[in-house]
């Protein structure tokens, strides 16, 4: 990373912003030019004070003080949810291993989380179950007092590799936390998130009680009209739902219409993902 000090000069320049409009009220001209030149550090609230001025977020900075490119970490989750959804286990394998190289480098826990995801979805795809390799995880979340949306994330990327006793566990630890992200910024709503995971995870495993469950709720979530990749994927819960309660025809054409709308756009990981759980709803319909 940068020094800050020289990302905060930069983006001033680029926004063709004066430096007496930047940093009026917030901090000296003096002060100012050493922090930019590294001679000095400015305090948490004061930094947040100029990019609050500069009309740039955290995140925005730190893509910019990357140079216009996204972290490692990122990358790296990328990589393993295509990887995942193309069912690629010796390239997760592969992928695994990289990343504890550059765990062992950066000292970085969240490193060493992905390379234990990357391990664990290669064996989900081999359907292999290695309890141990997921122990790291179970000790990581036993240990939270508060799950943030990184520790969300993280649980629900790998919540396949859990026991459905540590899976009721952890469910009942972060959801005391859960309210406080209804309306937090991201890519999708992480309580429709959890939503959707914790009914892909009751179709594989056929708990038709608990899907019934899962699905009221959902349904009961009010979803802004741009939310679309959250509407598609009720749907879609909605079209399975149908279909196990014997309602074939329309539980199939509300599920093929979802992975119709997720094509059209290209959003492969949702098409693809949405394919297999199809098969999977459809593959033994068990009596009511």
């Amino acid at each position: 990373m940068q020094h800050i000090g020289q990302t905060i000069a930069k983006i001033q320049k680029m926004k063709n912003i004066k430096v007496t409009e930047l940093i009026d009220g917030i901090v000296s001209r003096s002060e100012y030019y050493r922090f930019i030149n590294g001679q000095t550090q400015l305090a948490v609230d004061v930094f947040f004070q100029l990019l609050d001025r500069l009309h740039v977020t955290l995140d925005e900075f730190q893509y910019i003080d990357n140079d216009f490119q996204r972290s490692d970490f990122f990358l790296y989750q990328d990589k393993i949810s295509d990887l995942l959804t193309f069912k690629k286990a010796s390239e997760l394998h592969e992928l695994s291993e990289e990343i504890k190289s550059k765990y062992g480098k950066d000292s970085n826990s969240k490193y060493q989380h992905l390379a234990i995801q990357a391990e664990l979805s290669s064996d989900l795809i081999l359907n292999e179950t290695h309890p141990e390799k997921a122990e790291p995880l179970v000790k990581y979340f036993d240990n939270l007092e508060y799950w943030s949306q990184y520790d969300i994330t993280l649980f629900l990327n790998c919540i396949f590799a859990f026991s459905n006793t540590s899976i009721d566990h952890f469910l009942k630890s972060l959801m005391k936390d859960i309210n406080n992200y209804i309306y937090f910024p991201g890519e999708m709503s992480v309580v429709v998130q959890i939503h959707i995971v914790l009914c892909f995870l009751a179709i594989v495993k056929r708990l038709l009680i608990k899907l019934d469950v899962l699905d009221t709720s959902l349904n009961q979530i009010d979803l802004s009209p741009n939310q679309l990749t959250e509407r598609v994927l009720r749907d879609f819960i909605n079209g399975a739902v149908s279909y196990f309660h014997g309602q074939l025809k329309e539980g199939l054409n509300q599920m093929n219409k979802a992975i119709e709308i997720f094509t059209k756009y290209d959003m492969r990981r949702w098409s693809t993902r949405l394919i297999d759980m199809k098969d999977s709803v459809i593959a033994d319909v068990p009596e009511e």
